[in-house]
């Protein structure tokens, strides 16, 4: 019995790990869009100077 509460524990912490890094994934692919939207709005801006 002591095996299978230790498996479900286990089960559950990874879960735990999969959510964190799952919307850790998130807030860096936002960060990303709002870098290329940045980006391409300074490009623009350079554009129109030229």
């Amino acid at each position: 019995a002591v095996q299978i509460w230790r498996m479900q524990k286990q089960q559950v912490a990874e879960k735990k790990e999969v959510k964190k890094d799952k919307e850790k994934e998130k807030r860096e692919r936002e960060k990303a869009e709002k870098r290329k939207e940045v980006e391409a709005k300074l490009a623009q801006e350079e554009q129109v100077r030229q």
